[in-house]
């Protein structure tokens, strides 16, 4: 009897009392639910969604912590400034689904909770480089107001190759950066990233025709897809025939241009479009911006050329 009470717990027993407990028991004083411990909130990779590089060397993030004094490991300092920064971003992206999961029984998928960390991390580059950040001899381009009485819309799409659908999202902005009406919903069956960034344009015209707007600069940072749409050759392409409804469609408005716009310049679209990626249902907003892009239109407001 001695000898079985002072044995190891094995991991049968462990199992076998924390499924016993009640889901929203705390036995510890750190408030940590015992729910978290049953569910998995680790998200779920389908196969070839995500693909780990051939030459990586880290498995886990604890290879990167010193188990001795709990910082980084010499390896953790090797790496460059943006990988680090991803990482981070991505440790926090976890750890905020674990508590989301924790506290509302939600929780995202690798794919849209990757999605979502590199949109933070575009927003992470925005703030650290307030004066702009030069790349590659090209200097950090900002969004640029239109002029009086004409208003601006921006557009972007996201698509993974491996998922097969994707997502839009759109915002209309006056002269003085104001917000105007915006949109974000997802796209199935889309077969590449041009055929999502046409989309993702013809849905932003009928935002447009939706406000009455009829007076428009739409900016993309696709430029393949702005290329195709003011080009007077006939589109031979497979997305022929949306090209040609995004040029009649284009015919019901007083002044509208396709415009170029680069990555910098859009990311107000992109984080529609990666929320949109993460959360499923037909979004819209007129009048009153959603907070998930408030700093983003002010950081523009304050940059706007």
């Amino acid at each position: 009897m001695n000898e079985q009470l002072l044995s190891s717990y094995s991991d049968e027993e462990i199992k076998k009392a924390l499924f016993q407990m009640h889901p929203s028991k705390s036995p510890g004083p750190d408030g940590q639910q015992i729910n978290i411990w049953k569910e998995n909130w680790i998200p779920d990779v389908p196969d070839g969604t995500l693909v780990r590089p051939a030459h990586y060397e880290i498995d886990t993030v604890a290879e990167l912590i010193d188990g001795a004094s709990r910082t980084w490991s010499a390896q953790a300092t090797t790496l460059s400034s943006d990988i680090f920064a991803k990482l981070l971003m991505t440790v926090w992206a976890l750890w905020k689904n674990r508590n989301e999961k924790l506290w509302l029984d939600k929780s995202q998928s690798a794919v849209a909770l990757s999605l979502g960390t590199m949109t933070w991390y575009e927003s992470f580059l925005l703030n650290r480089y307030p004066n702009g950040r030069t790349t590659k001899g090209r200097a950090h381009q900002v969004w640029k107001a239109p002029t009086t009485c004409i208003l601006k819309l921006n557009t972007d799409g996201a698509f993974l190759p491996s998922v097969g659908s994707g997502a839009v999202g759109g915002i209309i902005r006056n002269d003085q950066g104001g917000f105007v009406a915006a949109m974000a919903h997802q796209v199935s069956h889309v077969t590449a990233a041009l055929h999502i960034e046409l989309v993702a344009i013809r849905a932003g015209m009928d935002l447009c025709q939706a406000m009455m707007v009829d007076k428009v600069i739409t900016e993309s940072d696709c430029l393949v897809a702005i290329q195709a749409i003011i080009s007077e050759v006939p589109d031979m392409s497979i997305y022929s025939p949306l090209i040609e409804d995004i040029k009649v469609g284009a015919r019901v408005f007083q002044d509208i241009s396709f415009v170029h716009a680069p990555h910098s310049a859009n990311c107000v679209a992109h984080r529609l479009a990666s929320h949109a990626f993460e959360n499923e249902g037909f979004h819209e907003w007129f009048a009153q911006a959603p907070e998930l892009i408030l700093d983003a239109i002010m950081y523009d407001c304050n940059h706007r050329n």
